[in-house]
């Protein structure tokens, strides 16, 4: 039987390619946004750093080593606490330095309590209030007393005298009365002085006189903006002045802002990994 073929005849239906959508693009960006997912919510919140400072402040006698854990946010003891319970314990400090939103919570005294007693015995511990201290709702004479039972000092706007050094820890900027005068007055001259402040808007404040002859001031609040591309942050909270994370220099002399350790309004960090800073003070 004879088969006819029309090769080039026009009346003849022809095939045209179909677009195929594309699949391997969306799936693409769908990997990549689950795999940004699970890093801001799970792998950075609790990828603690360890950072080191060497501050000359013109000690006598041995140097003395600082731990400052600042911004906690403590509702349980996960996993990134846990981390901060085993670098301060592998490394403890001569002073432990709670630099403020240690809870957001007033049901968060539990894990606190939890938290406090796993903290080396042998370092010499201090507390500060921040902002969420207050708007919490905690009562801060149970606060008080669950320090006090943990031989940490809480203080607002007060001072403390220990190992050659002087600490004046004040009260939140944000959410409290700060008043250094006040708290200076019991501190002694020939001391270095570090001052203890959880918001860093306080020293960029025109309503409080600057004191020069401060040695160090050390900071949170800002969680280093929680999320910073490319090294710029999107928000910093009330409180946080211009600052955002690490040294500035303000005209109470030099200032350290810590990124903190926990979590505000969104459990997520990117680009501003939770952070233990040690600061080994030195002559």
């Amino acid at each position: 039987m004879a088969v006819t073929s029309y090769p080039n005849d026009s009346r003849l239906p022809t095939e045209r390619p179909h677009p195929k959508p594309a699949i391997g693009c969306w799936a693409a960006i769908l990997g990549i946004s689950i795999l940004l997912a699970l890093y801001t919510l799970i792998i950075e919140p609790a990828w603690v750093t360890i950072t080191h400072l060497p501050v000359k402040v013109g000690i006598t006698g041995t140097p003395i080593t600082l731990a400052q854990l600042s911004d906690l946010h403590l509702n349980s003891m996960d996993r990134t606490r846990r981390a901060v319970i085993n670098i301060v314990r592998q490394s403890p400090p001569d002073l432990l330095l709670l630099t403020g939103d240690v809870i957001d919570s007033a049901k968060s005294l539990p894990a606190l309590d939890t938290f406090l007693g796993m903290l080396p015995q042998t370092s010499i511990k201090i507390a500060v209030l921040g902002n969420w201290e207050y708007w919490s709702g905690v009562d801060l004479r149970a606060l008080e007393a669950l320090y006090a039972k943990h031989n940490v000092t809480l203080l607002v706007n007060r001072t403390l005298h220990v190992r050659n050094i002087t600490i004046i820890g004040l009260d939140d900027f944000t959410a409290g009365k700060p008043d250094f005068e006040a708290a200076a007055q019991a501190r002694i001259s020939t001391s270095p002085t570090i001052v203890l402040q959880h918001s860093p808007g306080f020293f960029s404040s025109t309503h409080h006189t600057a004191h020069r002859d401060v040695a160090l001031s050390l900071s949170g609040h800002t969680h280093g903006g929680q999320i910073a591309l490319f090294g710029k942050t999107m928000f910093t909270p009330q409180g946080s002045g211009e600052y955002t994370a690490g040294w500035y220099d303000t005209d109470w002399g030099r200032l350290f802002v810590s990124k903190g350790i926990g979590t505000s309004i969104m459990p997520v960090r990117f680009g501003a990994r939770p952070e233990v800073v040690f600061i080994h003070l030195q002559q």
